[in-house]
């Protein structure tokens, strides 16, 4: 089992640890690999990473994203060099454009990358367009 939708404290009001903390938590209950999952963010990316290195713990990038106008959500998993690329354009898009639409923007920038989520809508769409898509459970 790979925790998929971890938050440190860079997600405001989601999480309180600090990847440091979260990654030490994570090698002493025995995983080897885990996600950081951050909302519309990847500040925590780089002290991730440094963390992940030091713990001798594989890193999986990814980033939850957040519908502006909805209670849309959807966890992207990086699986590449194009996928990681595509995460920083939607979260760009994210903070940049008052009329962001997960659907729709997911849909256009999804190579490289899993999508976890929860709404049915979002996974149907997702799928028809060929996003390789996962149904989460409590995310």
């Amino acid at each position: 089992m790979i925790p998929l939708t971890v938050r440190s404290y860079y997600s405001l009001m989601w999480g309180t640890s600090s990847p440091k903390e979260i990654c030490a938590v994570a090698k002493q209950r025995g995983y080897n690999r885990l996600a950081l999952t951050d909302t519309d963010n990847l500040y925590g990316l780089w002290p991730f990473l440094k963390a992940c290195e030091r713990m001798g713990i594989i890193p999986i990038v990814g980033a939850e994203l957040t519908d502006c106008t909805s209670k849309r959500r959807a966890v992207c998993l990086v699986e590449n060099d194009e996928g990681y690329r595509n995460l920083c354009r939607l979260i760009t898009r994210r903070h940049s454009d008052d009329l962001f639409d997960l659907k729709s923007a997911i849909v256009e920038h999804s190579k490289g990358f899993v999508v976890l989520t929860l709404t049915r809508e979002l996974l149907f769409k997702c799928h028809a367009a060929g996003v390789t898509v996962a149904a989460a459970v409590g995310l």
